[in-house]
């Protein structure tokens, strides 16, 4: 099985603006339809113009393979945690909002069907909630390597952000267009128990 991490100029990366709103989200991306790569590119972007979000801070992209329906390419998975001036219900509507501009249906053929977009709001500030349409916490979160790898590497980063004090959240790299392929070994996602998000 292959797990694969990449990282350029976007993932990771840190972005503040002068504006700090007080809502903070924690989000799980994943594509594996189309250009996964460009869509999440894309979609960090869309979060970063947006004049109602202020810090963002994303995680390197996780390649793992599919799980429940196996037959499907590999999904590229990411985490972001942004700060919001938005309502917990106007955030959840404009998810849904990005989901169908990059071409997500809702409504899938099956479960664990293949996807150009998913977003899953992981948590809202310390919002519990359990409604028909949205549980937060993310029910699944913890069980998921797709969310703890991203989470585990973002918390490295930080770490070492703030250990070095710099700028640039691409360790030892340089911010380019360029895709750095790094490899990981499987049991990874199985060692990463406990991940606390971060306070950004």
């Amino acid at each position: 099985m292959m797990r694969e991490i990449l990282t350029n100029r976007f993932f990771p990366s840190l972005f503040k603006k002068r504006l700090d709103f007080s809502n903070r989200v924690v989000l799980g991306l994943g594509s594996n339809l189309k250009n996964p790569l460009k869509i999440l590119k894309n979609c960090f972007l869309y979060f970063k113009n947006h004049s109602k979000i202020g810090k963002i801070f994303s995680s390197p992209i996780y390649i793992n393979p599919p799980f429940g329906y196996t037959k499907q390419p590999n999904f590229y998975n990411a985490t972001i945690i942004l700060k919001t001036s938005l309502s917990l219900r106007h955030f959840f509507a404009l998810v849904f909002y990005i989901e169908r501009r990059f071409g997500r249906a809702r409504k899938r053929d099956f479960k664990d069907a293949p996807r150009t977009l998913d977003i899953d709001i992981i948590a809202f500030n310390q919002v519990i909630l359990r409604q028909n349409d949205l549980t937060l916490p993310h029910p699944k979160w913890s069980e998921r390597d797709s969310v703890l790898v991203p989470l585990a590497l973002q918390q490295i980063l930080f770490n070492h952000q703030k250990q070095k004090s710099q700028s640039s959240l691409a360790v030892g790299m340089n911010a380019t267009n360029s895709w750095y392929h790094i490899p990981i070994h499987s049991y990874l996602a199985q060692e990463v128990c406990k991940v606390t998000p971060l306070e950004i």
